[in-house]
């Protein structure tokens, strides 16, 4: 796979089109995946290795999400380019390529090229400084990052 261009996802904090809250979808679509096999926690490691090596790692760090659909579309009566992703065999609108990108977006989009969405932010846990602990660190909102190949 020769990657072209990444995209992160924007809008995944706020109401879809169809009135629903993002967030709640993207943690669907996490616990399916990790109902499913399909990811992996926190790649695989136990919390002694997290420990050992002093990682801070995410419960779903870029773990790839398979059904995504990039489609044209208008936001503001504008050209925008709409991210959805399959949840339960339908497709969710979960957000939106930046402003900024759309230039870049346009012309990729006219290539028909294939893309993979990953999943990130969600839980972290790292070694506590203070007590020398694993603890939750953060808890961070889930966002998407698109690679077109």
């Amino acid at each position: 796979m020769s990657k072209i261009q990444d995209f992160l996802v924007v809008g995944t904090t706020f109401k879809n089109e169809d009135g629903k809250e993002i967030q709640q979808i993207l943690k669907k679509i996490k616990d399916e995946n990790l109902k499913n096999g399909n990811f992996t926690p926190y790649k695989g490691l136990t919390d002694k290795e997290i420990m050992d090596l002093g990682l801070m790692i995410g419960e779903v760090s870029e773990q790839p999400i398979a059904d995504v659909l990039i489609k044209e579309g208008l936001f503001d009566d504008e050209l925008c380019y709409k991210v959805y992703l399959k949840l339960n065999n339908e497709f969710q609108h979960v957000g939106y390529i930046s402003k900024k990108e759309q230039h870049k977006m346009k012309l990729i989009y006219k290539l028909n090229l294939k893309s993979i969405c990953y999943l990130v932010g969600g839980i972290y846990k790292a070694q506590s400084f203070y007590d020398e602990k694993l603890k939750i660190t953060e808890e961070l909102n889930y966002g998407l990052r698109i690679v077109m190949y």
